[in-house]
């Protein structure tokens, strides 16, 4: 990937094969050259064997992070400052290369015996969440109980608690969800199901007071037992508040922060 410099000529859009364009959470100008195989090329070509076998991979993988990204609520999801979707498809293309029994091409992608890799993933790259709050959340994970336990320490202000937003209110938010671990049926990867999610949020907190320590409980509504192939992820954020004209409290657009808190 190219990129322009803000010293350079600054444009978007196409000039003869190259097309410039901006990304959210970047702030510089990506370039990018037209041209390459044509779909047919790519799809029958013997010279493109690997790139085909490649591809069906990825979309695995693509499969895998839709899977995850369905873990997390909205409240959660419109926290994140960038395009984070890039970063979940490695992660799990890396989790595919480790498997082992099915050939290139029809490899799956283990969430259930990889999902280390997923704690602490954030959302956020200016305000990452270990940085809003430096003290580590104590959690549990019942899968039996298919609960998810998170103790909330006493939070100081310029302690253990860093807001570096202006705005008067915050309040954490949590999401619990189940993401399957994604195979190859023999005609190629299936959609993963979006399952079910539990969500809460504390109460506002004023900015600038204490917030006492406080204990959240999430229980998801399944009645089947989980498998071996699903995860129950856990992911927290921290949003800003601000009251309307009516003294409704409305959340302030990318002022917050959240991650992946853990895994189980």
């Amino acid at each position: 990937m190219a990129t322009l410099d803000k010293n350079e000529i600054q444009f978007t859009g196409s000039i003869g094969k190259i097309t410039a364009y901006r990304v959210r959470g970047l702030d510089k100008i990506v370039v990018r050259a037209k041209g390459g195989p044509t779909k047919q090329q790519v799809r029958t070509s013997p010279r493109f064997t690997l790139t085909r076998l490649n591809n069906s991979e990825f979309s695995g993988a693509v499969q895998a992070a839709k899977s995850i990204r369905f873990t997390m609520m909205l409240p959660i999801l419109k926290l994140a400052d960038h395009n984070f979707t890039p970063r979940l498809n490695s992660i799990c293309s890396s989790m595919q290369k480790e498997e082992k029994i099915n050939p290139r091409g029809k490899r799956g992608v283990h969430l259930s015996e990889h999902r280390e890799l997923l704690k602490g993933f954030s959302l956020t790259r200016k305000n990452p969440f270990v940085n809003i709050v430096s003290n580590p959340l104590d959690t549990v994970l019942d899968r039996e109980a298919k609960t998810a336990v998170v103790r909330l320490p006493r939070l100081i202000k310029g302690i253990n608690l860093v807001l570096p937003w202006r705005h008067p209110l915050y309040r954490f938010t949590f999401s619990l969800g189940v993401a399957e671990d994604v195979m190859h049926d023999g005609s190629g990867y299936y959609n993963p199901e979006r399952l079910n999610i539990a969500a809460t949020d504390t109460e506002w907190h004023m900015n600038g007071t204490s917030f006492l320590p406080q204990t959240i409980e999430l229980k998801l509504d399944m009645p089947e037992a989980l498998k071996d192939t699903q995860t129950m992820i856990l992911s927290v954020g921290i949003e800003m508040g601000q009251p309307d004209a009516n003294g409704e409290i409305d959340s302030v657009q990318y002022a917050g922060s959240a991650c992946i808190l853990a895994l189980g």
